[in-house]
């Protein structure tokens, strides 16, 4: 099968610090890939990278094709991305928030159609039907990003790159949003997701990739991730696995808080 997007040597640097460093990497459709690592790893310099925010050396190329050789709009109908913060102007419903996910496709401020029925099905497949006629700005954390998922549903790309899809939301929610994801890539999407809950990575994730200090250290099997020394090193060396009743994987801590 093509990947989808395949690097070589991809390299990102901020400022003279070099971020990322001489990554290799194949994501095929049908993937759920969550990316994992401290902050400070990587994580969203790669997903902006991929988004084709950030300039990079190396290779890097999106269904065959140079990703700097793309045009903005052209890629925003491949990659729908979903950054870790994003501020909306005051006022502005949340049925319009979703509707920005369909500017790519959009010939103008005119909703064809398909822009109406990709919108009204983003809305209620995140639950978020309700609060189409609200102010995005008056809705909670959870909420806004309940509703910022909906928006990158609603664009219709086949790579989903998705910064903490989950922050802020409760456990339920977290775990209806993972498996819409799911869903999403059982349809034969390729999803990237930032991850910080190890235990949402194992559950959902067909496969991990775990950053450290800007290079790839692990990229395979969650479940196998688990028994590697880059795990240990990465997340250092109070991190405990046990399993549950049906012999499940959790990750947990073995320092507690002193109270």
């Amino acid at each position: 099968m093509t990947p989808l997007i395949r690097a070589n040597n991809l390299c990102v640097d901020r400022g003279a610090r070099e971020v990322l460093k001489r990554l290799q990497f194949e994501f095929l459709a049908g993937e759920f890939v969550a990316l994992l690592g401290l902050n400070g790893a990587g994580k969203s310099t790669l997903m902006e990278a991929l988004a084709g925010l950030l300039g990079y050396s190396g290779s890097c190329a999106i269904e065959g094709r140079e990703l700097r050789a793309w045009q903005r709009r052209e890629l925003s109908r491949v990659v729908s991305f979903l950054p870790q913060t994003s501020v909306q102007p005051a006022g502005v419903p949340v049925r319009q928030v979703v509707a920005m996910g369909r500017y790519p496709h959009s010939g103008g401020w005119t909703e064809s159609p398909e822009d109406r029925l990709a919108i009204a099905m983003s809305l209620e497949t995140c639950q978020c039907t309700a609060l189409a006629a609200r102010r995005f700005s008056d809705l909670s954390g959870g909420e806004r990003q309940r509703v910022l998922l909906a928006a990158a549903l609603a664009q219709e790309t086949p790579v989903l790159a998705l910064d903490e899809p989950s922050a802020h939301a409760d456990l339920p929610l977290q775990a209806r949003m993972f498996e819409l994801l799911r869903a999403r890539v059982a349809a034969g999407a390729l999803c990237l997701a930032v991850v910080h809950d190890i235990n949402l990575a194992l559950t959902f994730a067909t496969r991990a990739v775990l950053l450290h200090e800007g290079a790839i250290v692990f990229d395979g099997d969650p479940r196998a991730m688990l028994e590697a020394a880059a795990f240990r090193e990465a997340f250092g060396p109070d991190i405990a696995v046990v399993r549950d009743g049906n012999g499940n994987p959790i990750v947990t801590y073995r320092r507690s808080v002193a109270s």
